[in-house]
């Protein structure tokens, strides 16, 4: 009798602890990508999403020729929170996992950098020229004070990638 009332009570007692744990805190956006990470800074909170394991990694080349660039007037991020990513990230020693697609950094508006494959062992500085170019290029291009776009040929680290910058994490196609 002794065991079958410990029995009923671990029972229950489990029940209750399944009951009490979140199952999943954070939902994946559409495309796969998943908050990994997140750090606070002066300027908001910084942001890391990683992908599916269906992903695709870069292969690494010599070169990878010019960059077009193409601004957009949807997803339009706050250029000032760009520049604070931008700020946040371009003196980092931060190496970022091997699945890691986008970063984010958040106040009352959000401004993303995300790159289209998987590229091992990124430094995340090395995101600062190719969104610093797009950053340039598309600030003001439909709404002053904004900016969204995308580079069609980005090296990351000998790899080349579609690279983003927006207000949202994910979407940034991977051609």
């Amino acid at each position: 009798m002794q065991f079958k009332l410990s029995a009923v009570m671990l029972a229950n007692l489990l029940t209750v602890l399944a009951a009490a744990t979140p199952t999943n805190k954070i939902p994946a956006p559409q495309d796969g990508l998943v908050l990994s990470d997140t750090a606070e800074t002066a300027d908001g909170t910084l942001s890391y999403y990683v992908s599916g394991p269906d992903s695709v990694t870069v292969t690494k080349r010599a070169t990878c020729g010019a960059s077009t660039i193409f601004c957009s007037n949807s997803y339009l991020a706050d250029v000032n929170v760009c520049n604070a990513l931008l700020n946040s990230i371009r003196s980092s020693d931060r190496v970022l996992d091997d699945s890691t697609r986008s970063v984010c950094l958040s106040t009352e508006q959000t401004c993303c950098i995300s790159w289209g494959a998987n590229v091992q062992a990124l430094h995340v500085s090395n995101l600062v020229p190719g969104a610093t170019n797009i950053l340039n290029q598309c600030k003001g291009y439909t709404t002053s004070g904004f900016a969204s776009g995308l580079a069609r040929t980005i090296n990351l680290q000998g790899g080349c990638v579609v690279g983003c910058l927006s207000n949202r994490a994910k979407d940034c196609p991977k051609e």
